[in-house]
């Protein structure tokens, strides 16, 4: 959304949100099965 952000999806159940130098900055879990695919929102705050 910034350029700054990346979002990666995980079989582990997981979303992670990472600065692009690799820094993590929020590991979003709570789903029930791995997490296929991550994509931002046209509005840039937005995950789905």
């Amino acid at each position: 959304p910034d350029g700054q952000t990346i979002a990666s999806a995980s079989e582990d159940k997981t979303v992670k949100l990472w600065k692009v130098d690799g820094t993590l900055l929020k590991t979003l879990d709570g789903h029930s099965e791995g997490v296929n695919g991550v994509t931002f929102g046209p509005d840039g705050q937005t995950i789905a």
